[in-house]
């Protein structure tokens, strides 16, 4: 017949089981926190990485903005070139270039 075990025993059991239980729910915690933290650090770095992405972008963005208003700038010169040059062929002795063009259909 086996004996007895008291009280006392049976509570340091219960209360081993328990701690066992708390210390495996603490390991799966933990686990579970190393997991958020490189999910995080994860999430960190492709937040780093669209920034940087963002800010190339600014940076084309701006470098085409600066080419557009050279072009709008030499389209302008350009306009102020051809306005200064074309005076009305009536001014000159010699027939302008369109007059000629089709004078040389004919």
């Amino acid at each position: 017949m086996p004996l007895p075990i008291c009280r006392f025993c049976r509570e340091g059991d219960r209360f081993g089981r328990e701690g066992d239980r708390f210390g495996h729910e603490s390991d799966r915690f933990g686990r579970e926190s190393d997991r958020f933290g490189r999910e995080g650090d994860r999430f960190r770095h492709e937040e780093d990485r669209f920034r940087r992405e963002g800010d190339r972008f600014r940076r084309e963005g701006d470098r085409f903005r600066r080419e557009g208003d050279r072009f709008r700038r030499e389209g302008d010169r350009f306009r102020h070139e051809e306005d200064r040059f074309s005076f009305p062929c009536s001014l000159f002795p010699v027939p302008c270039s369109l007059n000629l063009e089709s004078s040389r259909g004919n």
